[in-house]
Formats: C-alpha cells, sequence, structure tokens
C-alpha cells in the first residue's frame, strides 16, 4: 500500500497550525509539524515531505531562511514543492518569493479550500513529473544495462566522461579510465574499487542510497548535484538508477554514477541546449553562458538585456530543467547529453525529453 502524501507545516501561530493540520488530515494527508524556522529544518532532516506549507514571518529563522537552507543544504528535495503563507498579497513580495524557489502562495486568512486545491495541484504536478521520469530516463539505463556482458564495461574506458558503475551498499564495480584521473587529481584517490572518504558528504550519499532503493523496486531515479573538492573547480556528479536484476546471478550492477570537472566544462551550442531542454532561444543562451561559468551580470551586459530578465529566464530554466540552485542546473546541463550519448546521438529527437530530469 502506498502511504499517503507527506506535509510538513512549518507556522509559529499554533491554533492556525492546529488548523490546517486538521484539515490536511481529513483530506486524507499525513503531516509534521513545525513552529518556526528551526524546527522546520530539524524535521527536514529527519524525514522527506512531499510538500512543505511554510510561514513567512516566524521568529528565528523566518521562511525565506528556510528556503534557503533546503534549496542549499537538500538537494534531495529539490523537486519538493515549497508553498509559502503570508498575510502579505503584495505582487512585489511575491515575486522575491518566486525568485528564491517557492512554488506558490497563499494568503491569510487561509481559504482552506484554496489551500487543498493548491496542495493537490502541487502534488499532482510532481507526480506528473515522476511518472516522466520513469519513461525519460528508459533509453539510458537500457543503454547501461546492454554494456553488462563479460567485458563490456571496458567499453567504458574509451569515454572521456567520469562514469563509476555501483553495486548494492555502495560497492564499486567498475570506474573507468576518465573517472580513476578526475578522483585522483582532485581527491588523490588512486584506489578505483572505492570513492575518496566523505566524497559528496551527505547530500550524494542520500542520492545514492534513493538509487539503490529505486534499482531494486525497478524504479527510475536520477539526481544531480555540484561538489567543491578539495582541489579548485567543482565537481559536478548526476546519480541514475539502473534496472533491478537478480544480484547473484547478474553482478548486482545498479548505478551510474556520471563526474564532470566544471574546469573544463565546454560551450554547448543554443540550438543543443534547445532541443535538449526544451528552451526558448533567450533562454538557451543564458543557459548555455551560465554552463560555460558566466556571472549573470556579465550575460546580461553580452545579451544586452538588465539582470532582472537574466533571472527571470533563470526562473523559467529551472522550471524546465527542474532544477533549482544554479551549481545543480549546471550539472545536469553538463551530465545529461552524456545520457543522451550512451545511446544515441545527442542530436536524436527523442534524446529531448531524456534530459529533462
Amino acid at each position: 500500500m502506498i502511504d499517503a502524501p507527506l506535509i510538513l507545516v512549518c507556522e509559529d501561530e499554533a491554533e492556525l497550525r492546529r488548523d490546517i493540520i486538521e484539515e490536511l488530515s481529513e483530506a486524507g494527508y499525513r503531516t509534521v509539524e513545525a513552529a518556526d524556522g528551526e524546527e522546520a529544518l530539524v524535521q527536514l532532516a529527519a524525514c522527506r515531505p512531499d510538500l512543505t506549507l511554510c510561514d513567512i514571518t516566524m521568529p528565528r529563522l523566518d521562511g525565506y531562511g528556510v528556503l534557503a537552507r533546503v534549496r542549499r543544504d537538500h538537494p534531495e528535495l529539490a523537486h519538493m514543492p515549497f508553498v509559502f503563507l503570508t498575510v502579505f498579497a503584495d505582487p512585489a513580495d511575491m515575486v522575491e518569493g518566486k525568485r528564491a524557489g517557492a512554488d506558490d502562495y497563499l494568503v491569510k486568512p487561509i481559504d482552506y479550500d484554496l489551500l487543498l486545491a493548491t496542495v493537490e495541484a502541487r502534488l499532482r504536478e510532481i507526480a506528473r513529473w515522476r511518472a516522466h521520469d520513469a519513461d525519460a530516463m528508459a533509453q539510458p539505463r537500457a543503454a547501461l544495462e546492454a554494456m553488462r556482458g563479460e567485458g563490456a564495461l571496458a567499453v567504458l574506458d574509451t569515454i572521456a566522461t567520469g562514469i563509476v558503475v555501483m553495486g548494492s551498499g555502495g560497492r564499486i564495480l567498475h570506474g573507468n579510465e576518465a573517472a580513476t584521473r578526475l578522483l585522483a587529481t582532485q581527491y588523490g584517490q588512486s584506489d578505483p574499487a572505492r570513492l575518496p572518504p566523505g566524497f559528496g558528504g551527505a547530500g550524494l550519499r542520500d542520492l545514492i542510497d534513493r538509487a539503490e532503493q529505486a534499482s531494486r523496486a525497478g524504479e527510475a531515479f536520477s539526481g544531480a548535484m555540484a561538489l567543491d573538492p578539495p582541489d579548485a573547480g567543482t565537481l559536478m556528479v548526476m546519480v541514475v538508477a539502473l534496472p533491478g536484476r537478480d544480484a547473484a546471478a547478474q553482478g548486482d550492477a545498479q548505478i551510474a554514477l556520471f563526474l564532470v570537472d566544471s574546469a573544463r566544462r565546454t560551450r554547448l551550442s543554443d540550438a543543443m541546449l534547445a532541443q535538449i531542454f526544451g528552451l526558448t532561444p533567450t533562454e538557451s543562451a543564458v543557459a548555455g553562458r551560465l554552463a560555460a561559468g558566466e556571472r549573470l551580470d556579465a550575460i546580461a551586459g553580452a545579451l544586452g538585456i538588465s539582470q532582472t530578465t537574466v533571472s527571470f529566464h533563470l526562473r523559467n530554466i529551472f522550471g524546465k530543467t527542474r532544477t533549482n540552485r544554479q551549481a545543480d542546473l549546471i550539472a545536469l546541463m553538463l551530465c545529461a547529453p552524456v545520457l543522451g550519448g550512451c545511446g544515441a546521438p545527442a542530436t536524436d529527437p527523442a534524446l529531448a525529453p531524456a534530459a529533462r530530469l
């Protein structure tokens, strides 16, 4: 039996918090509660809500602070809808929240019919994304699955992008030559049979654990994040679940990690970005320059538009690529063409949905 969606309610007014929880419970949702932003962070460390309702004005840590911490510290919650509760109906406040990464607003006093409709709509959107992901990742997973025969993993050594194939429990089955060189250069890691100590921290460990669970359940999963290794630069990592197989008979290859060194990033063509991610021409130009390491003010100057307009396009790009942080957006843009290349040329139109994870 599938559990009902779990909703975190963060509201410092106790009576209002109880009323919201009661309405959600009667509608069939599970809930956890927090009286302020600090308590919300504790709850987020202990569970993985499907959606968060969060007041803006709270003691200790306000709603903007909670949202910033979620986007910074919890890449595993990148797709979780975040809905602000506020007494402010000023469009400027809503624009500020949207730019910070909020998905929606509910104005106090709360209209509970609107609250339930908003929650239902946001959860339905997430369900569509998950269903889309299941179809989108079928091609790259099948391509990697095909490279499971005796000696076939050696083919990965001919690919310039770092690829690590893992089994259950984080056991490394194969790291190609590019991955071995990358980890040796940035982490001083010479043992190809294991990842460097503390590699990626809790965020990457969570992505790997979720990918393993998905693989065992025969489900699709993918996630991207950016790491800051000891040496200069940033390492982009995408974690992909492979189809579940009988571990004893098939070697238990379940997860693939794609590693891209940001210092060696290349300027992808606007046409390729438009095709892969479904972006408009201007969005493609912004995304391409961002992937090449340009600052937002430099992008604005190069394109002859204001930085506010760049931020507007960036928000649209976040929505289309289902990311929330610039670092994770760049990781996705750099890694997704490699995923597409596993099964067909990156210009194949069939790969366009495969990259929108």
